[in-house]
């Protein structure tokens, strides 16, 4: 994952089912699997939703992130949140659905060793989903204080969403 000035084209993690792609763009609010990444099937980002089995309603989500290459933030501090996105069953462009996001904590400053944890969850949620719907979770990276500058955030994420 990466920031850029400004946020305008940071990159971005999405989670799928026991993977991962790292480096997708959102672009004016959305993430389109539509496109092809060339000849190599390893750099595309399709699959990486889950599909609704049943009418239901979101009721809390958690996430984590572990850092797995030390970094230096000097001046700089860089909040990672988890976001849900959504596309309906027939289609591959995927919006965020709003109020289904995660701030982790502590955000990252300073010193950063290789197993850094953050963490958050969200509960009281009301988000109705329909049999169907694709959700994929986007693990994105800001710089939220201090210099606003290009950084590269290598490590992992999970989360979880309960479905009542």
């Amino acid at each position: 994952m990466k920031t850029a000035l400004g946020g305008l084209t940071n990159t971005v993690a999405m989670l799928g089912f026991g993977s991962s792609y790292s480096g997708a763009n959102i672009v004016g609010g959305k993430i389109d699997l539509t496109k092809s990444n060339g000849s190599d099937p390893t750099k595309d980002p399709y699959n990486q939703a889950f599909i609704i089995p049943r009418n239901g309603t979101i009721t809390s989500m958690y996430a984590f992130f572990s850092s797995t290459v030390a970094m230096a933030l000097i001046g700089t501090t860089l909040n990672v949140s988890a976001q849900l996105f959504k596309a309906d069953s027939n289609s591959n462009i995927f919006t965020p659905i709003s109020g289904a996001v995660v701030s982790l904590a502590p955000s990252l400053t300073g010193i950063i060793s290789d197993g850094s944890t953050s963490n958050g969850s969200k509960t009281a949620l009301n988000i109705d989903v329909q049999a169907g719907d694709r959700l994929m979770l986007v693990v994105i990276p800001t710089i939220t204080s201090g210099l606003d500058m290009t950084t590269t955030l290598t490590g992992y994420a999970s989360a979880g969403i309960e479905i009542k």
